[in-house]
């Protein structure tokens, strides 16, 4: 310390004042010195870069923000910013008069320029060149062995080798290695594996930095999408040509112009001969077309004595009338037949798990059917086969024929009776109970849910079942059982029989296909409440609505979405989202090394949650698709953000994590007004609007 005077009280001369200076200036060269060799030191011994912007990271666990913490730079906002800021309360929202959607034939006959980096018109691939032998030909056309996929739509294909135990296929216009049966290992036993070739369990599907080139690009895309099994029975071989090929149990059946299926000829199917490999219908079997399919579909279905196969296509046909012949020769004797007849299908030719059955588009059937004079369809019942006419609620004026028999062991009276006008009607002790499409007798005593009782229309009534009740559909009813019907789950008994809400429900929309009742949980973790005097459902304070009264729990897990599309008239739809999501913001500010006089540069992060609502109007009619579309965002809170090794580098939407998080849970709201603010900006979700 420099004495400048000698006594407190006394002043200081000019010459003990040029000393003072002497001294003072002489002392701060020497720390000047000191501080940069030790400095300097301390780069050579420990790497230490001043001022260098290639800093590794900083990784934090806490960030305690208070205005003491703030730190700029030129302008640079520093950690507790926000806090100390109390911006104006903003929305954003982005809006779309008209949206024009066009649908292109990828199929449609232009051609493309081969070897331009884009596939159009009737290219198979186009990798960027004209060289044969590397996946894609000289003309644009996939090689077999290989695979050729784009990086992005139209883009640049790349093409790779398939395995040697893989062939070419295609699917979706797309060229696909996929694994044969040799591959699988399979002795016609399925293998339900379907997970993609390369892939371990040990794989984070949503870690890791985004790849950066496209060497990345194509090492992710092929490692991890392209090559996949079959994962059904191995019906598929290698061809010589490195094309697929059926197995030789199998036949090709064709799906287009340049696809095919292999069907199994275990199942009705077999090759035209021992050189063609197509399918065609073995002998006892006639092919059927299936009904409302697009393109065209065949199943093969079993010939029987009214169905027959037509020599020259092999397609089903109905039988023509069989002429009696007499003899006293029984092998040689004929009885007379009339003709059979075409109606609509009671039962699917394939059952389709989860999905709609397929149906013949018709079934051949004899007497007591007539046929109608100049069709093949069927016009009424026999009056010479005692039977009565039942009407179907499929198409239009279509019936089935029931026998008209004595009563049974366990019945005074025969089960059907016909009108004076030729249609059923049931016996006393039976009742009409709806069955598909069209109503059958059942005995009173063994129609449960229905019966005991009938009403004067000769309908079965509901049991008194205190479980079973009443429901209304549009044109009748049904019996159902509350606790054995699944969709009968939130009913329950209303003393005059009918079907009601639980008391925990409330009253939603009648269902859109029958007009049956709809019930909705109205409890307390749930988005609806009954309106205030009413059963009938509404949303509650913070639940998202939906087109038609629909609620649901709006998301609250940062990458969650909640979507739904009403269609309110034939040609006008109406899809809503929501979603919650974040976005990180990364920024580089001056900070202090430990230790040292210098400032450093390190990393800091905020976090800022976002939600998002898009509503899209559209009507579609068959000349034209328009839109409008109109985006809102909101931000919820924008907090500081640390590094946590249990937070995903990526959202399940796609969002960009790097790994942060923020510092308060998001139901922590005292933390959040704490070290965040209390009004975020929604600027700052302009990417998350844009996303979306």
């Amino acid at each position: 310390m420099v004495k400048i005077c000698s006594r407190v009280h006394t002043a200081c001369s000019t010459a003990q004042i040029l000393k003072m200076w002497r001294r003072l200036a002489l002392g701060a060269a020497v720390a000047v010195l000191v501080i940069g060799a030790a400095s300097a030191m301390d780069a050579q011994n420990h790497d230490v870069q001043i001022l260098d912007d290639e800093l590794p990271q900083p990784q934090y666990s806490e960030i305690i923000v208070n205005d003491k913490d703030v730190v700029t730079d030129d302008g640079d906002l520093g950690e507790g910013e926000s806090v100390t800021q109390t911006p104006a309360a903003t929305l954003l929202k982005a809006e779309v008069a008209q949206e024009s959607i066009t649908a292109i034939d990828e199929t449609a006959a232009a051609t493309g320029t081969c070897g331009d980096q884009k596939r159009e018109g009737n290219e198979e691939c186009d990798d960027g060149n004209t060289v044969p032998n590397d996946g894609c030909s000289a003309t644009c056309k996939v090689e077999g062995g290989f695979q050729c996929l784009p990086l992005e739509v139209n883009g640049k294909d790349l093409c790779v080798a398939c395995a040697d135990n893989q062939c070419t296929t295609s699917f979706s216009l797309q060229s696909r290695c996929m694994e044969t049966g040799a591959a699988m290992g399979l002795d016609n036993m399925p293998d339900m594996a379907t997970e993609p070739v390369g892939k371990t369990s040990s794989e984070d599907e949503s870690g890791g930095e985004p790849p950066v080139d496209a060497v990345a690009n194509m090492k992710l895309v092929f490692a991890n999408f392209l090559q996949e099994k079959t994962g059904t029975t191995g019906a598929y071989k290698r061809g010589p040509n490195g094309f697929c090929e059926c197995d030789p149990n199998y036949c090709k059946l064709p799906t287009g112009t340049d696809s095919f299926v292999c069907k199994s000829t275990a199942k009705g199917w077999a090759r035209k001969s021992l050189t063609d490999e197509e399918c065609a219908c073995a002998p006892g079997f006639c092919s059927m077309p299936i009904a409302e399919a697009v393109p065209a579909q065949f199943h093969c279905t079993p010939l029987h004595e009214n169905m027959i196969s037509n020599n020259n296509t092999g397609l089903c046909e109905c039988r023509a009338a069989v002429t009696a012949v007499a003899s006293s020769d029984p092998s040689l004797a004929v009885k007379a037949k009339v003709a059979a007849c075409k109606i609509l299908p009671v039962k699917p030719v394939e059952l389709v798990p989860g999905g709609k059955d397929k149906f013949g588009e018709f079934e051949c059937v004899g007497e007591p059917y007539i046929k109608a004079a100049g069709t093949d369809m069927c016009e009424s019942c026999s009056n010479e086969v005692a039977s009565c006419k039942m009407a179907r609620a499929i198409g239009s004026g279509q019936f089935l024929c029931f026998a008209v028999t004595n009563g049974s062991s366990t019945t005074a009276t025969a089960p059907y009776s016909k009108k004076g006008d030729g249609t059923c009607e049931c016996g006393a002790d039976q009742c009409l109970m709806p069955n598909g499409d069209h109503e059958v007798c059942r005995d009173l005593a063994n129609a449960f849910p229905y019966g005991p009782m009938k009403h004067s229309d000769g309908k079965c009534g509901c049991s008194a079942d205190p479980h079973v009740c009443k429901l209304a559909i549009t044109g009748g009813f049904r019996c159902v059982h509350s606790t054995e019907d699944n969709f009968a789950r939130n009913y329950r008994r209303a003393p005059n029989g009918d079907c009601e809400c639980k008391s925990s429900m409330c009253i939603a929309s009648p269902h859109k296909d029958n007009g049956a009742l709809q019930c909705e949980d109205s409890s307390s973790d749930s988005p609806y409440q009954r309106t205030t005097g009413t059963f009938q459902c509404e949303c509650k304070p913070g639940a998202c609505k939906f087109p038609n009264g629909v609620c649901k729990q709006c998301p609250v897990q940062p990458g969650h979405c909640e979507t739904m599309c009403h269609e309110s008239t034939a040609t006008d739809i109406q899809c809503v989202k929501f979603c919650r999501t974040k976005s990180i913001q990364k920024k580089m500010v001056r900070a202090t090394a430990q230790g040292q006089l210098q400032s450093v540069k390190k990393t800091v992060a905020r976090e800022i949650g976002c939600f998002v609502q898009k509503v899209t109007t559209c009507s579609i009619t068959n000349n034209a698709q328009s839109c409008t579309q109109i985006k809102s965002a909101k931000a919820l809170y924008d907090c500081p953000a640390a590094k946590s090794g249990s937070e995903p580098m990526r959202l399940r939407d796609g969002t960009e994590t790097y790994g942060y998080t923020s510092m308060c849970d998001r139901k922590d709201l005292e933390c959040q007004i704490q070290n965040c603010g209390r009004i975020p900006d929604s600027n700052l979700c302009q990417q998350s609007l844009l996303l979306v």
